[in-house]
């Protein structure tokens, strides 16, 4: 049987279909990770990239930023952004969509679900394979197909998977408490000045020594929130049935607790599926429950930890923990982040999920075949964060006159959605012609439901309970959302002879999300292709047993965004009574105009299989543009609002993939096989709003206090930013260009737009100085199998982008030696004299903060070891002794090493970590 492409409305045969799509089948999977279906996929396609979160590292509750082929939106600009928030990995409108049996799910659901209920995820990128799913598939789609229950005797399969997870720390280069008190002397710490007169300089030198060398405090601050955490997921399959009916059942746990102390997400899941054949009629129904329950860790942000002093005790004589650390000198009131981790302090969030598909397939014949489906999903969501009343953190402080304090904040929602689809489709041989077309109707709608509330006013840690709140603070907030769409699909896929190839697809789709004038839009793509190979001068030929050329255009649609920016909404005035009531004033302006983004992709590929498929190639050119853009319009204020969303902005993304595989050795004791891929994409911004040029005016302003008062020591100057500008892109980032450090007075020396040589920095003569974009990126590794051992690896790499190094800006030229630890490198590669040619500025100097410059933008090269398996499948004579059909072990391990040009802190608000896996497959 030909292989086929499962796109979710049709399966096609891949012979014939000229769409870019790649497929993985479970045992790739597997062989690369058996926790983490979403870094599995990103080894096998490259243009499916997961940015790298350096703030929340291997936070198990931190959900990845996904694109596929760059970016098609704009999203959140960054001066709206919390850097510490969660909640911008979950409205990213360049996250592709997920579908799953045919239905559409979230990326949590892919992110917690179990991969081994996995058949096949496929790929698919241009147009060709996506514009089916119209307003959807401008970021791609990730189609997943679980496995169907197998007919014959009742089997029963059972896969343990234990994670030992260890911290990785190994981009932290701080100093020890003897370290960092040679730094303090060598910088002039306890020189006379006139902040320390002599003695007072020389009394708190030796109260350090003293702690350093005589009392021996040595405390290893990163080390208290962390720890070495187990993991352990389990799942249990029982199959059976016959030619008519079919049955499995699943259950499946699994316990993730993060290095970070107290964090954890726990997910417990089941399902039951049937499928039931009667001639030509078939029926298959899938129901699943999904439980996830996760909580933060008690222990806050790993930033409060990295730069504590290492001569700093947190506990007084008697071990009881400290409310605040000793202040040195001038230091000031510092919070011990241990004593807040003692505290009752909680946030807690709990999920419940429940999904039943059911698909009908009536085989009319003659080629004529009817589907119909049908699809509910149901969620419940809660989140309780609570803040003790002894906390230093809480919005009422415990005080004399203030007994209750303390804080509970609760978020109470639900939402649903449903899908119905009906389809009819003919798949016919007539002759030399092979055709295959679908009509598809569908009518989806999702509701989702919120409540949030704050409580305050507690007289204790463990009495976080409604009950016990003194009062609730502001009223409770809710709000409501309904967004349906109707689409009507038709799917043409055609070839004469095998040769001549030809798709197309057509989809009008109407959404509740735009304007009542936009609602409806056609999206549509065409595609061409030739299998050269089955030339009557190729069919024989020994060398090439596959040459394939496809060409595709179409234009897709993007509604990832907030369902009600074109609707204009109320808020009620209780607080404002009137003879004929209360009043409502207008609490969100909405743009009845707003039309659904569409992006316009060309897609040139070109397949090569030489030697009987032992040798794949293949080599993709493409280009998307975006246009309608969903951005912020500036308005005036005297509307009383700042901003309204329409369709301004083009973005344009351009790249090349090339893959190549290659089965060396193929025996039934010896097997070698080796790959590799490559991406590069470069994103170009082709016009922009105005919005976007009143928020670079807000960059710019970010900078403008800094010579006021004490502000040029604030650090929050030091962060750069990204700017929107024609030319540029969102992955580039902004500052001034330097020539470096003056030997003659230890200034840095900028240039701005126009060449002119200067000392001093002006906001609004950034440029671009950096981009995150990689020239180039990919993987690379090999399958090797001697009888039962298998050994398989992955490496990834990327080159040619850009990092701003915030750990030399921070913790080397601006670090404050006086109050916080610091990198090794504080002392090194400093002007200190006239003449001096040096890359830092005076160490004299180096509480005051240096704004973005070019100075600090490295080359980020990375090559890792992204995972290495070892399989040993037992023989049959073990096997029959133990009565099982089926018995593996294997070990894995991920990122085992990692070698990068940029040398810069990792993981901030949460730690990397490193992954060691064992796993016990039995089949009975």
């Amino acid at each position: 049987m030909d292989e086929v492409v499962v796109t979710g409305y049709a399966n096609i045969n891949k012979n014939t279909f000229t769409g870019n799509v790649k497929t993985i089948k479970s045992e790739e999977l597997m062989q690369v990770s058996r926790t983490n279906v979403l870094k599995a996929i990103s080894t096998f396609d490259p243009s499916f990239r997961i940015a790298e979160n350096n703030v929340f590292g291997s936070d198990p509750n931190a959900l990845p930023e996904i694109n596929i082929r760059g970016h098609s939106s704009i999203g959140t600009m960054q001066l709206d952004k919390d850097k510490f928030s969660k909640a911008n990995l979950e409205k990213n409108p360049n996250t592709p969509t997920f579908i799953m049996d045919g239905f559409e799910v979230s990326i949590q659901k892919v992110y917690d679900m179990d991969p081994n209920r996995i058949e096949n995820i496929t790929i698919l990128k241009d147009a060709a394979a996506t514009a089916m799913y119209g307003s959807r598939a401008a970021n791609g789609v990730i189609v997943i197909t679980t496995k169907d229950p197998e007919a014959g005797k009742v089997r029963v399969s059972y896969n343990f998977t234990s994670t030992l997870e260890v911290p990785d720390l190994r981009d932290y280069n701080l100093m020890n408490a003897k370290e960092k008190l040679d730094a303090e002397v060598k910088a002039g710490i306890f020189a006379p000045n006139k902040e320390l007169g002599e003695y007072e300089g020389d009394h708190w030198y030796w109260k350090k020594y003293n702690a350093v060398y005589i009392e021996g405090v040595e405390t290893d601050w990163m080390a208290l929130p962390l720890r070495n955490a187990f993991q352990h997921r389990h799942s249990l399959n029982v199959e059976s049935g016959n030619n008519n009916i079919r049955y499995s059942f699943d259950l499946n746990y699994s316990g993730d607790n993060g290095v970070m102390k107290g964090s954890k997400r726990n997910n417990v899941g089941a399902g039951f599926d049937v499928y039931i054949t009667l001639g030509k009629f078939q029926l298959s129904n899938s129901v699943t429950y999904n439980n996830t329950i996760s909580e933060e860790s008690p222990y806050g942000s790993f930033s409060d930890y990295t730069h504590q002093l290492p001569y700093d005790k947190f506990t007084d004589e008697y071990g009881n923990l400290l409310n605040v650390l000793y202040a040195w000198g001038d230091a000031g009131t510092k919070l011990n982040p241990m004593y807040e981790a003692s505290l009752d302090n909680f946030e807690k969030h709990k999920n419940d999920e429940i999904i039943n598909n059911l698909q009908i397939r009536w085989d009319i014949g003659k080629g004529f075949m009817i589907q119909a489906s049908v699809g509910l999903q149901k969620n419940w969501k809660e989140r309780k964060q609570f803040i003790d009343p002894k906390s230093n953190k809480g919005s009422q402080k415990l005080s004399n006159n203030n007994l209750l304090a303390g804080d509970l904040y609760t978020i109470d929602g639900n939402s649903s959605k449903w899908n119905t689809r009906l389809g009819l489709s003919y798949n016919a041989s007539l002759g030399r012609n092979n055709l295959n077309f679908s009509v598809i109707g569908e009518i989806n709608q999702s509701n989702s439901y919120m409540i949030s509330t704050h409580y305050v006013g507690f007289a204790t840690g463990t009495s976080a309970d409604i009950n016990n709140a003194s009062k609730v603070k502001d009223k409770p907030t809710k709000s409501e959302h309904v967004s349906r769409y109707a689409g009507l699909n038709g799917i043409f896929n055609y070839s004469f002879d095998n040769i001549y190839l030809a798709d197309l697809s057509i989809r009008y789709e109407g959404s509740s999300i735009f304007g009542k004038e936009q609602q409806s839009t056609p999206y549509w793509s065409g595609g061409l292709g030739l299998n050269i190979h089955n030339y009557n001068f190729l069919k024989e030929s020994i060398l090439i047993s596959r040459l394939k050329v496809r060409a595709s255009y179409g234009q897709v649609g993007n509604v990832n965004f907030e369902p009600h920016m074109s609707h204009n909404y109320f808020q009620s005035q209780y607080d404002d009574w009137y003879i004929t009531g209360y009043g409502n004033k207008l609490y969100y302006m909405g743009n009845p105009d707003l039309k659904s983004e569409k992006t316009n992709t060309l897609d040139v590929s070109l397949d090569v299989s030489l030697l009987q498929d032992k040798i794949n190639f293949t080599a993709t050119y493409y280009s998307k543009k975006t246009h309608d853009m969903i951005n912020d319009v500036t308005v005036p204020s005297s509307s009383g609002f700042m901003t309204y969303k329409d369709n301004i902005g083009k973005i344009r993304n351009r790249g090349i993939e090339l893959s190549l595989y290659a089965n060396m050795l193929n025996s039934d004791d010896c097997f070698l096989s080796v790959y590799g891929n490559f991406a590069k994409n470069k994103e170009v911004l082709l016009k922009i709003a105005d919005s976007m040029k009143r928020y670079n005016e807000r960059v710019n302003e970010k900078y403008q206090d800094y010579d006021t008062g004490g502000n040029s020591y604030d650090k929050k100057y030091a962060e750069v930013y990204t700017k929107y500008e024609e030319g540029g892109s969102t992955t580039a980032f902004y500052g001034m260009k330097s020539l470096g450090i003056d030997p003659a007075n230890g200034k840095e020396v900028f240039v701005d737009r126009v060449g002119n040589v200067t000392y001093d920095y002006i906001p609004s003569q950034q440029v671009i100085i950096g981009n995150t974009e990689p020239k180039g990126q990919g993987s690379f590794g090999f399958n090797f199998r001697w009888k039962n051992l298998t050994l398989s690896s992955v490496f990834q790499y990327e080159f040619g982008a850009d990092r701003y190094n915030e750990t030399l800006v921070n913790y080397v030229e601006n670090a404050n030696i006086r109050y916080a630890n610091v990198d090794r490198r504080v002392l090194t590669q400093r002007w200190q004299n006239p003449g001096d040619i040096a890359p830092l500025k005076d160490i004299k100097d180096s509480q005051k903060t240096t704004r973005a410059t070019s100075r600090f933008v490295q080359k980020y090269n990375l090559l890792s070891m992204s995972s290495l398996t070892l399989q040993y499948e037992f023989g049959e004579r073990i096997t029959r002794a133990l009565h099982v059909d089926r018995l593996r072990l294997e070990a894995n391990t991920g990122e085992l090493f990692r070698c990068c040009s940029v040398k810069q802190e990792r993981g901030l608000g949460y730690p990397f970590a490193k992954n060691f896996n064992f796993t016990l497959m039995v089949n009975f």
